[in-house]
């Protein structure tokens, strides 16, 4: 009898421990780093590959579907839900699905790499904004130029400047500067911060 005691225990506690499991893997519980982490398992599982025929790049799923056709010259890693890609209009960054989400700020010949978990984009006006890799737009494209987010958890940014071509490289040349936090809030008005 008692043996079945402890037996009744342990399986009761095997359950327990398996209900705790199953409430904490349940969508919309799965959090990586303060993001849904559910999102980004498709994503994250699909595999660039390049067709021979056209030599086009596209993506498969573990199973090795197709699940995004050969369209794109360049098709890097899926980094959360989005991948960096070139397509006929340049670099762009995709969902699982092949939709472009936005153009990045091209950075050192390829897309503005994450700083403090934001990158920058350029959007249709040529205005410049931040996204995170969970395919969210941050903070909205309102400015000139934005400079990556720095350690301090803020990113100078600035109206009335240019991009001028300088060799193979671009410089910004002019302009309003300003501070933003991570929120777009300003920290330090446009017009109050003087760049070197």
């Amino acid at each position: 009898m008692r043996l079945l005691l402890i037996h009744r225990s342990s399986l009761s506690a095997a359950l327990f421990f398996l209900a705790i499991i199953a409430v904490a893997c349940a969508p919309g519980n799965s959090e990586v780093d303060g993001e849904d982490a559910s999102a980004d398992f498709t994503a994250a599982a699909l595999e660039a590959f390049e067709d021979e025929a056209s030599g086009l790049w596209g993506y498969r799923n573990p199973e090795g579907a197709v699940v995004i056709e050969p369209a794109y010259q360049i098709a890097g890693d899926f980094r959360g839900a989005l991948a960096g890609v070139v397509d006929d209009s340049g670099w762009a960054m995709i969902d699982a699905r092949g939709a472009v989400f936005v153009r990045p700020f091209v950075f050192d010949n390829g897309p503005d790499p994450y700083r403090q978990a934001l990158a920058r984009f350029v959007d249709e006006r040529g205005r410049m904004g931040f996204f995170n890799s969970a395919g969210e737009i941050e903070i909205p494209a309102a400015y000139d130029f934005a400079e990556p987010f720095e350690k301090s958890g803020t990113a100078a940014v600035c109206m009335k400047c240019e991009l001028k071509a300088e060799g193979e490289h671009r410089v910004v040349v002019g302009g309003e500067w300003g501070r933003i936090d991570r929120s777009g809030k300003l920290t330090a008005p446009i017009g109050s911060v003087t760049r070197e």
